[in-house]
């Protein structure tokens, strides 16, 4: 894909190009997940596909479809820049809508203090659905109008997004829920390790139930230690994506005037991991360890 940009009032023909950008932009499956690599019989009905598209494809909306086979558990996460607000839509072939969200919703309801506005610097959104066997379409839309009026404008014209898509049978599963219960499974929940020293690592365990919104912080304090810093932070999650969906990690520093703590590190996605690297000085700092759920009432 080219861009070029010539000053308004002039003539192309006798205008030096003034800008000239290439941009090799990869795009959704324009056959759908529906085949070898992604969904197939072999793989048996399943995929976890990380893909990233070029950050036009939601100019006018992207989209692609799969085929179940079986009642699966499906999950799309999507994931753009600060400045395009994303719509996420799962659609049945035939036009029945199945689920809908939008970025600009992340977070507004939930008890999670740090991020009850989203997330800075990206905008996130994800659906996470029992669906019935058939075929369907997963589309995603910018939906800010000064987004869509001015997209070939902006600076990171070649950037891209990122689209995680899991499916996996419910057939085998190794349990199934009852939603008319309020039995708990998960009676020992571990709470997040808060014990963090420099030079050391630390792991833990968190365990909690898939069909709840969960969000755990744990602190750390690099003021009382005797080095001077900085200090290079690095945490790593490790989960089964296919059953969670995306996982967030968010690290936070407190800020003793304002006795607020601001957003300074977030997640990288990759194959059933979170990771968050981060290099701070002395100080106060959260982490932050919270599903990404869109559509709570889903479940």
């Amino acid at each position: 894909m080219v861009r070029h940009q010539v000053p308004e009032g002039t003539d192309f023909l006798v205008h030096q190009l003034e800008a000239l950008q290439l941009c090799q932009l990869p795009q959704l499956p324009s056959q759908g997940l529906s085949k070898p690599g992604f969904m197939h019989p072999l793989s048996g009905g399943a995929t976890q596909a990380i893909l990233k598209p070029g950050i036009v494809e939601l100019d006018s909306g992207s989209a692609t479809s799969f085929t179940l086979a079986e009642d699966s558990l499906v999950t799309v996460y999507v994931e753009a820049p600060e400045d395009i607000p994303v719509a996420l839509q799962i659609q049945e072939t035939g036009g029945v809508r199945k689920a809908l969200a939008l970025s600009t919703d992340q977070d507004r309801t939930q008890s999670n203090f740090l991020h009850q506005e989203g997330f800075k610097g990206r905008n996130v959104v994800q659906l996470r659905e029992f669906l019935a066997k058939g075929t369907y379409w997963i589309n995603a839309k910018a939906i800010n109008e000064d987004v869509l009026l001015n997209f070939d404008q902006r600076e990171g014209f070649c950037d891209t997004f990122t689209m995680v898509v899991t499916v996996n049978q419910l057939k085998v599963a190794t349990q199934t829920f009852n939603p008319d219960t309020d039995e708990e499974f998960c009676e020992d929940m571990d709470p997040l390790v808060n014990t963090l020293r420099t030079d050391g690592m630390v792991r833990g365990n968190l365990v909690k139930e898939l069909t709840k919104y969960s969000a755990e912080v744990g602190y750390f304090d690099f003021d009382g230690t005797d080095q001077e810093g900085p200090f290079l932070v690095y945490f790593q999650l490790d989960y089964d994506v296919s059953q969670e969906g995306v996982v967030a990690v968010a690290l936070s520093q407190y800020d003793k005037d304002f006795s607020s703590f601001t957003e300074i590190g977030l997640y990288t996605v990759a194959d059933s991991q979170t990771t968050v690297l981060q290099i701070v000085e002395r100080g106060t700092y959260a982490i932050s360890i919270q599903s990404i759920v869109s559509t709570p009432a889903k479940f």
